[in-house]
């Protein structure tokens, strides 16, 4: 074995009587391990670089092999140490761009889950994503580049100079051109191994979802006519039905911004129960809609709250993905108050009576 430290954790020490205290910065969680080393101890950590095994470690430091086993051992409990040299050797079947993703993925490794079963997991995924607006096309690119690369892509329209404000695979060449056949056109530029679906079909029921999503193992709704709700039930309705996780995307509008929630069948809440909830706290509050403006078709917006939006949704489908943590937008949602960077998250259970998940046994396989 050739333990090393992994490249995403910064090594801090200084020196105490007799010892040395040794900080690991976990950069991107940035939880601190911290531990106590004596010399000989000390001086193997420059050596758990995945250049050394065990014995040439034992035979520099001149201490005992048990005790460098009884170091690694400790570190690697800690998922500080790289977990096999299996796992090293498989880099190289994973192509170098996703370089970094690999080191961001080390820190959440397990015994059973590594960084490239991780990477391995989203590059097999077919994901079925629907909408290719201001939202569709930044969760689009956002996964492609993450190194999906199987897609079925639905929507009706073409493209259009307006669009071009805030939907990122777009240039003013493709205006007029289908919006699925423009995005095919750009993922081959980002990875030109991409299979991709286009269709260019509005979704009107939740057959026309299910026959859609066949193949896919994740649903993503960024669709929002003839509504954002009305788009999100037909969509959940449809990964009940066919046992599919999915996100429902939220959207924007003036200084706030919608971030839907993720739905695993029968371990979450689903779109019904939020809208339960939502229809409860407003008629205790005494509101109803005056329906009388096009706000959700008419309001403004730019390019970056579109991109911060969706992105928030492109992380939720990679932990769905990867399983490198636990999605965070289950059984809730939250609204991102972009004029004074705040977000509050509101929180909902399963609603007793649903009709469409309270009676879900069977849980997602992920």
């Amino acid at each position: 074995m050739l333990p090393k430290i992994k490249d995403s954790i910064s090594v801090l020490y200084r020196r105490r009587e007799g010892a040395y205290e040794v900080s690991f910065l976990f950069n991107v969680s940035s939880i601190i391990l911290s531990f106590e080393l004596n010399e000989p101890a000390f001086r193997c950590l420059y050596y758990l670089d995945g250049q050394h095994s065990i014995d040439q470690i034992a035979s520099i430091v001149d201490i005992e092999k048990r005790e460098v086993r009884g170091l690694i051992a400790t570190l690697r409990k800690a998922r500080i140490l790289c977990m096999s040299p299996s796992t090293e050797s498989r880099n190289e079947e994973i192509d170098k761009r996703f370089t970094t993703q690999l080191n961001f993925f080390a820190e959440f490794e397990t015994r059973m889950l590594s960084r490239v079963e991780m990477q391995k997991r989203l590059q097999m995924s077919h994901i079925l994503i629907i909408g290719l607006g201001g939202i569709g096309t930044w969760v689009l690119q956002g996964l492609s580049l993450a190194g999906v690369n199987k897609f079925t892509l639905v929507d009706p329209d073409v493209v259009e100079i307006s669009n071009l404000n805030r939907q990122c695979m777009f240039t003013l060449a493709d205006v007029g051109k289908e919006k699925v056949e423009a995005a095919t056109n750009k993922l081959a530029q980002i990875d030109p191994h991409v299979h991709v679906s286009a269709l260019q079909r509005k979704i009107a029921s939740k057959d026309d979802c299910v026959e859609f999503a066949q193949q896919a193992n994740l649903i993503i709704n960024c669709a929002d006519e003839p509504s954002t709700d009305v788009m999100n039930r037909i969509v959940s309705e449809a990964g009940y039905e066919l046992n599919l996780p999915h996100i429902l995307c939220g959207g924007y509008d003036g200084h706030l911004s919608f971030i839907g929630p993720t739905v695993l069948p029968g371990k979450s809440a689903c779109w019904h129960c939020y809208e339960h909830a939502l229809d409860r706290q407003l008629g205790l509050a005494g509101y109803k809609h005056l329906a009388i403006t096009q706000s959700h078709i008419q309001g403004g917006n730019i390019g970056a709250i579109s991109a911060i939006t969706a992105n928030y949704h492109v992380l939720e489908a990679i932990k769905v993905l990867t399983g490198f943590s636990t999605p965070t937008m289950l059984n809730r949602t939250a609204e991102l108050d972009f004029l004074r960077f705040g977000i509050h998250f509101r929180n909902f259970k399963r609603f007793r009576n649903c009709p469409l998940c309270a009676t879900k046994k069977k849980g997602v396989s992920l």
